[in-house]
């Protein structure tokens, strides 16, 4: 979801970075694991994905999509559903 977000919503910040790796493990061409990550601590600095009435309908459910730069090679995405959101 938030490799589709980013390329519609944020082109610019997806074309910084190279997803050959995560095409890969998407379309199975790879059999290592891909990280996932869980957090309880809230950690500050991302940005929404979803713009104008994507948000919108997003925020209906309540759904966000967000990302953050941690370096030139390394993005996190972070996907939330249910509870309070970050961008009310």
């Amino acid at each position: 979801m938030g490799f589709e977000s980013l390329y519609k919503s944020k082109k610019a910040l997806f074309n910084r970075y190279n997803f050959d790796e995560l095409k890969d493990y998407l379309l199975g061409k790879t059999k290592d694991n891909w990280p996932l990550i869980v957090l309880s601590k809230m950690i500050a600095d991302f940005l929404i994905i979803p713009t104008l009435f994507d948000k919108h309908y997003l925020s209906k459910i309540p759904c966000n999509l967000l990302a953050r730069e941690v370096d030139s090679k390394t993005l996190i995405f972070r996907f939330e559903y249910g509870g309070e959101l970050q961008w009310k």
